[in-house]
């Protein structure tokens, strides 16, 4: 994969933490999935803390569990036809 892919920009981010880390990402992922809600990773990219131009400084991933897959879907495709 390349990371001028979404997939190898992911790919690259993660194989630059530890394998013990990934595992219990992974792990957590899947609890989550076992919930039928959709799992993300997010990732804070922002100004260097030093101020210095050019430079960024980020964090992640943050694993941030998403509403429930299609009944959220609906219940909002439901709102929109019964405000219009």
């Amino acid at each position: 994969m390349s990371g001028s892919t979404p997939e190898g920009a992911i790919a690259a981010l993660l194989a630059a933490l530890p394998t013990e880390f990934l595992s219990r990402i992974a792990t957590f992922i899947d609890g989550i999935r076992e919930c039928a809600i959709c799992p993300a990773l997010v990732w804070l990219i922002g100004p260097a803390s030093s101020g210095q131009d050019g430079l960024s400084c980020f964090t992640g991933p943050i694993v941030v569990p998403l509403a429930h897959y299609g009944e959220y879907i609906m219940r909002q495709a439901d709102g929109a036809t019964a405000d219009a």
